[in-house]
C-alpha cells in the first residue's frame, strides 16, 4: 500500500485550502504553473498589493513521515485575489527560473567558430545571478560559425541554437538554479502496466516536417501514447509500455479530488526530433560595423551591436561592393562597413 501523500504549497502567501492545481513541462517551453487556493477573509487584496517580482513558489508532496518531494519550483509571475459572495480567493500563475532569460531581448555576435556550445551557454548566464545548467549533448561539439543573436531573448536564441543541431532546451521544474537541460533531459526507467487509461495517436504533420530534413525517418518513428497516472515520473525517463520502450517527452498535471493526476506523453527515441528555428528579424537587414582586418576579399569586423570584439576571433566575412562595380578597392582598416543578411537562416551573411 503507498503512503499517503499531502499536496503543500510553500511562498510568501498563507493559504487555507488548495482548490486547483495545473502544472505543465513542455520542450522548449518554461514550466508553468497554476494555483487558485482559498484565502482568510482578514487578508483581503493584500498579496495582490504586496506582491514583488522575487516571490518563489514551491509545490510538494509530503508523505506520512514527513520525507519531501518537490513538484514544481519557481517564480510568481502573476497574481490575482478575487471576493466571490464574501468568500477571498487568489490566483497564481508561476514559472520555471528560465522565464528570467526570455524577457529582455538582445543583439549581439558570436564570432569565434572554435568557441563551444558549453562556452556559449556560460557566457550568456553570466548576466544572471546563479544560474547554472545541464549539458545533455552526446559529445562536446564547438559552434563552427560564427552565430548571431538579433532583437531576441537569450531564451529564444538558445532555443534556436539548440534546434540547429536537432536538440531541445528542456526547463528544470525541480531545481531553480539548474535553469534548463540543453538537450534532452535522461531520467529513471519505469515500467508502466497495460491496464492503465491511455491515447494512442501519431504526429503525421511533424513526420512530414521530418522528411524533408533526412528520408530515413519512418511515420511509426512519430507514434506515442499519451498515459494518465498519479505516478510521479520525470521529463526524460525511459517507460516500458505495452512491451516497448517509450521516453517522457512531456507531461501535464491537473488537482483531482485533492491529488494530482498526471498525463504523459511517451514518444519513441527517434520521434523526439526538433525541426530548425530560426529568427525572421534577421532578414534583410545590414549590421554596421568597424573594419577590423583585411585579407584578400575579406574582412573581419567589430559590429556596433557588440561592446568588445578580439580581432584573433572575429570571423572572417567576404565583401562584396555596395555598387556592384567590378572595378573596386577593399575597406581601409578603421572605416566602417555593413554586414548584410539576405535570409532570416543567418548562417551565411
Amino acid at each position: 500500500m503507498e503512503a499517503f501523500h499531502k499536496l503543500k504549497v510553500e511562498s510568501p502567501y498563507e493559504i487555507l485550502e488548495i482548490e486547483d492545481i495545473k502544472i505543465s513541462n513542455n520542450p522548449n517551453e518554461h514550466g508553468r504553473l497554476y494555483l487558485k487556493a482559498l484565502l482568510d477573509d482578514s487578508i483581503n487584496f493584500k498579496y495582490a498589493i504586496e506582491a514583488s517580482t522575487d516571490d518563489k513558489i514551491s509545490i510538494y508532496e509530503e508523505t506520512e513521515d514527513k520525507e519531501k518531494s518537490i513538484i514544481f519550483n519557481g517564480t510568481i509571475q502573476n497574481i490575482r485575489t478575487e471576493n466571490i459572495n464574501g468568500i477571498y480567493y487568489m490566483e497564481i500563475e508561476a514559472y520555471t527560473s528560465s522565464f528570467e532569460l526570455d524577457i529582455k531581448e538582445k543583439s549581439r555576435s558570436f564570432q569565434d567558430a572554435e568557441m563551444s556550445y558549453d562556452d556559449l551557454i556560460k557566457t550568456i548566464l553570466l548576466d544572471y545571478k546563479i544560474y547554472s545548467f545541464t549539458q545533455r549533448m552526446d559529445k562536446p561539439m564547438s559552434i563552427g560559425r560564427p552565430l548571431f543573436q538579433y532583437k531576441e531573448t537569450d531564451y529564444e536564441f538558445l532555443k534556436r541554437v539548440a534546434s540547429q543541431i536537432g536538440l531541445e532546451i528542456n526547463c528544470d521544474i525541480i531545481n531553480t538554479n539548474n535553469v534548463f537541460y540543453f538537450g534532452r533531459s535522461w531520467g529513471k526507467e519505469y515500467k508502466i502496466e497495460d491496464n492503465i487509461d491511455y491515447e494512442a495517436l501519431k504526429d503525421i504533420k511533424k513526420y512530414r516536417k521530418s522528411l524533408v530534413h533526412s528520408p530515413n525517418f519512418h511515420d511509426t518513428d512519430f507514434f506515442y501514447y499519451k498515459i494518465r497516472t498519479r505516478k510521479v515520473m520525470e521529463l526524460g525517463a525511459q517507460v516500458v509500455f505495452k512491451q516497448k520502450k517509450f521516453y517522457i517527452n512531456s507531461y501535464e498535471a491537473e488537482y483531482v479530488r485533492g491529488e494530482l493526476i498526471y498525463t504523459y506523453k511517451l514518444c519513441r527515441e527517434r520521434g523526439i526530433w526538433q525541426e530548425k528555428l530560426y529568427n525572421d528579424k534577421i532578414k534583410g537587414i545590414s549590421l554596421e560595423g568597424e573594419v577590423l582586418e583585411v585579407s584578400g576579399e575579406k574582412v573581419k569586423l567589430h559590429l556596433d551591436i557588440d561592446e568588445t570584439q578580439n580581432k584573433d576571433k572575429a570571423a572572417w566575412f567576404r565583401y562584396a561592393p555596395p555598387t556592384g562595380n567590378l572595378m573596386y578597392s577593399m575597406p581601409i582598416v578603421g572605416t566602417n562597413a555593413n554586414l548584410y543578411f539576405s535570409s532570416e537562416r543567418s548562417e551565411d551573411p
